[in-house]
């Protein structure tokens, strides 16, 4: 199965999400990790998801993204999960 990376960007008060912002953070990943694990996606998220450990919940996101059966629960802020479902950015991608 083929994947692309796609980050996910919670933006803090008093800035905003651009393409120029985007961009900036695909640069600084490629010089300091590497060209593949640059992110062929940047999306704007309002609230990214937690487990009850205080973890990120990446697995449930790709779950919902990828339309695949998901428990939200021992997500810490299951409200946060709206923001990943039906992404025009990422539908038709397989």
């Amino acid at each position: 199965m083929e994947e692309r990376a796609v980050l996910f960007l919670k933006i803090r008060d008093g800035y905003s999400f651009n393409e120029d912002l985007a961009s900036r953070v695909r640069k600084s990943i490629e010089r300091d990790c590497s060209f593949k694990h640059v992110p062929e996606v940047v999306l704007e998220v309002k609230d990214i998801p937690y487990n009850l450990t205080g973890k990120r919940t990446e697995v449930i996101v790709k779950k919902i993204i990828n339309n695949f059966p998901h428990s939200i629960i021992t997500v810490r802020n299951p409200e946060s999960l709206q923001y990943y479902y039906n992404i025009p950015e990422l539908q038709g991608f397989y």
